[in-house]
C-alpha cells in the first residue's frame, strides 16, 4: 500500500524501471520528481485536510494584520474577532464600504477582507489584545521520507495519482511524451474524482438555520395535509 513518500518513490522507481532502462533516472532524480508531483497534487485543490485555525490579537487603531504563519495566500474562510463574526467581502467592496461608512458615520456590519497575505478588518479595532480567530488553509511543510501524505488518511487513491504524475514527468524526459501525457491525465482525473466526492459529502451537511423546501405534509395525520406546510 502506498502511504508515505518512501512508498511513492519506491513505486515510481519500480514502474519507471519496467518501462525504460535509461540511466538518467537516478534515485535522487526520482525522489525529486516524486516530491514535486506530491506538491503539485496538494496545490491542485483546496483540500479540507489542510484546513486549520489560528489566533492572533488586535492592535488598537490598526485595521490590517499579517496572515498567521503558515497560511496559504487567499485561503481565509472565516474571521471572528472577540466572538464577533466579520463577514468576508471582496477587497474592493471592503474598501468602498469602509470609505462610505466613514464619510456618513453610519454604523454598519462587521466586515473583513484578505489581500495578498494580510487580513483587513472594519470597523477598525479600538482595543489591543482582542483575539482574532482566522480559519484557512495551511501551507504543508516539505514532506519527509517516512511521513504519510495528506491523502493517506482520507483517500489513498490520491497517492496513486501522485505516482502517476511523477511517472508522467519521467516518461516525458525519456522522450515518451504521449505515455507521459496519458499518466498525467489519469492523475488529474483521479484527484478531480476525490475532490468531487469531498464536495458531495460536504453538500449533505444541512446549513444551520437554512430552510429546506416548504412541502405539504402529505404523510401526517391531518386531513387537510395540503394546508400543513413545513420544512421536511
Amino acid at each position: 500500500m502506498i502511504n508515505t513518500l518512501h512508498d511513492i518513490v519506491a513505486e515510481v522507481t519500480n514502474r519507471i524501471g519496467i518501462t525504460t532502462t535509461s540511466t538518467y533516472f537516478t534515485s535522487t532524480k526520482i525522489n525529486s520528481v516524486s516530491v514535486d508531483a506530491y506538491n503539485w497534487a496538494v496545490a491542485l485543490y483546496q483540500w479540507p485536510m489542510l484546513e486549520i485555525a489560528k489566533t492572533t490579537t488586535t492592535v488598537a487603531s490598526q485595521y490590517y494584520y499579517d496572515y498567521p504563519e503558515g497560511f496559504m495566500t487567499d485561503s481565509v474562510a472565516r474571521v471572528i474577532v472577540d466572538d464577533d463574526l466579520y463577514e468576508l467581502k471582496n477587497f474592493d467592496d471592503f474598501l468602498n464600504y469602509k470609505y462610505e461608512t466613514a464619510v456618513t458615520t453610519v454604523s454598519g456590519k462587521n466586515i473583513a477582507a484578505d489581500y495578498g497575505k494580510q487580513i483587513f478588518l472594519y470597523p477598525t479595532p479600538t482595543t489591543s489584545g482582542l483575539n482574532i480567530h482566522i480559519w484557512g488553509l495551511e501551507m504543508p511543510d516539505e514532506i519527509t521520507e517516512n511521513e504519510d501524505t495528506i491523502f493517506t488518511d482520507s483517500d489513498i487513491m490520491g497517492n496513486e495519482a501522485v505516482v502517476k504524475k511523477a511517472l508522467s514527468v519521467l516518461l516525458a524526459q525519456a522522450n515518451r511524451k504521449q505515455e507521459g501525457q496519458a499518466e498525467e491525465a489519469e492523475a488529474i482525473a483521479m484527484l478531480a474524482n476525490i475532490y468531487s466526492k469531498i464536495l458531495k459529502r460536504q453538500a449533505k451537511y444541512q446549513r444551520l438555520d437554512k430552510q429546506m423546501f416548504n412541502t405539504p405534509d402529505f404523510f401526517g395525520d391531518d386531513t387537510n395535509a395540503e394546508d400543513n406546510i413545513g420544512n421536511f
